[in-house]
């Protein structure tokens, strides 16, 4: 059975499938490969245009620290999405473009302040 275009284009699909001996590939439909995405695809990084994973450590024995991660780039999830709807969608959405630009401001702001 062919497979989905949209299934074989998918970056974990093309990971999944060069860990595996060629005569196994051929026999996932799609379906099962979708929801082997599902189970494990959560922990695979896509590529995105920029990654950024920062770790700073809160105390000095490192008992506590925070995790900072900013993703940007394309939107690979298809577009279906349980949850958010209506007023509280478009609320979130707000806030988080205001957190986006409040982030990039600060780093603006930081680079003029070492500059000068």
């Amino acid at each position: 059975m062919a497979l989905d275009e949209r299934v074989a284009r998918d970056p974990f699909i093309r990971q999944f499938f060069e860990r595996m001996p060629g005569e196994m590939r051929g026999t996932f439909t799609s379906r099962q490969l979708a929801a082997l995405k599902m189970v494990f695809g959560e922990s695979t990084r896509a590529g995105h245009m920029v990654d950024i994973r920062l770790e700073v450590p809160l105390t000095p024995r490192n008992k506590k620290r925070l995790y900072m991660v900013a993703l940007f780039g394309q939107d690979h999830r298809g577009g279906k999405r349980v949850g958010k709807r209506g007023f509280w969608r478009y609320l979130f959405r707000l806030v988080g473009r205001l957190i986006v630009a409040l982030i990039i401001l600060s780093f603006l702001l930081a680079i003029l302040f070492f500059l000068m």
